[in-house]
């Protein structure tokens, strides 16, 4: 109760105080309470204006921050950029050197392969088997009506046997204008399975029959104007079952009275 007395009295003062005080007080009065109010408004704008910045501060310290973490990030990404540029590259280098390593290890190989090739055919030509014409015996004498008995002597003079030996023979008479037949087969066929190193086995040609040595073929060969060649070839086969060829030319020397070989005519695979 005192308290409400004591607001009612402070009331009542005011009031008189009020009714009492000149238009100067009245004035005086106002702008003292107008400049309190402009002081609790200036007060509570800057307490406002404070809070702002500190609002505003704390969100760009966040964002410093978020500024800070992607700079990280980025600097992360560009190392890890980096890290992998050099780990394509040092594969890459990789990749090159093995690449030269298999392109030389193949280059390597092939030298390898190419050299037991060649060792290989050295050892297989070495050993191989060598058939070829060794003689042709003439049972007669060149004359005139008198026949000759022809027989092909072939031998293997390599270091295996032959297998599959065939051969084909003809003879005939050549000028320097044309090769004719006489009166012969061209070609004659036979042979035998097997041929020891250093065996022969015989070729019976049959005689040049006494009517086709007549004077003028005789003479012929008498002063050379004509030639009695012996041609033809032996097949075989060797122990690895190549394929060879013996190619075979000879003719009659008149001097001599026997065969011989050509100049050109003889080969051998």
């Amino acid at each position: 109760m005192r308290f409400v007395h004591y607001i009612k009295r402070k009331f009542h003062e005011r009031r008189a105080k009020k009714a009492s005080e000149n238009a100067a007080d009245h004035a005086a009065r106002n702008t003292a309470n107008a400049t309190i109010w402009i002081a609790i408004l200036t007060a509570v704008i800057a307490g406002v204006g404070f809070l702002q910045w500190r609002v505003l501060r704390e969100h760009g310290e966040a964002m410093q921050g978020q500024l800070e973490a992607m700079r990280g990030q980025l600097a992360e990404m560009e190392s890890t950029g980096k890290q992998t540029d050099a780990l394509i590259e040092a594969t890459s280098r990789q990749a090159e050197a093995a690449i030269k390593q298999a392109n030389a290890a193949k280059i390597t190989a092939e030298a390898a392969a190419q050299s037991n090739e060649i060792a290989n055919s050295a050892l297989l030509e070495t050993n191989r088997p060598l058939v070829a014409l060794s003689r042709i015996d003439v049972v007669g004498a060149v004359g005139i009506n008198q026949a000759l008995n022809v027989t092909a002597i072939i031998r293997n003079s390599g270091r295996s046997p032959a297998l599959d030996v065939r051969g084909q023979f003809g003879m005939g008479k050549t000028t320097s204008k044309f090769l004719g037949r006489l009166a012969l087969k061209e070609s004659k066929a036979g042979g035998q399975s097997f041929l020891q190193q250093g065996a022969e086995m015989s070729w019976p040609l049959g005689p040049i029959p006494s009517e086709i040595m007549n004077k003028e073929l005789v003479e012929s060969i008498e002063n050379g104007t004509a030639i009695i060649v012996l041609y033809g070839r032996v097949d075989y086969s060797d122990s690895f079952k190549r394929h060879r060829i013996t190619k075979i030319c000879w003719y009659f020397d008149r001097i001599l009275h026997q065969f011989s070989t050509c100049p050109i005519g003889n080969t051998g695979t």
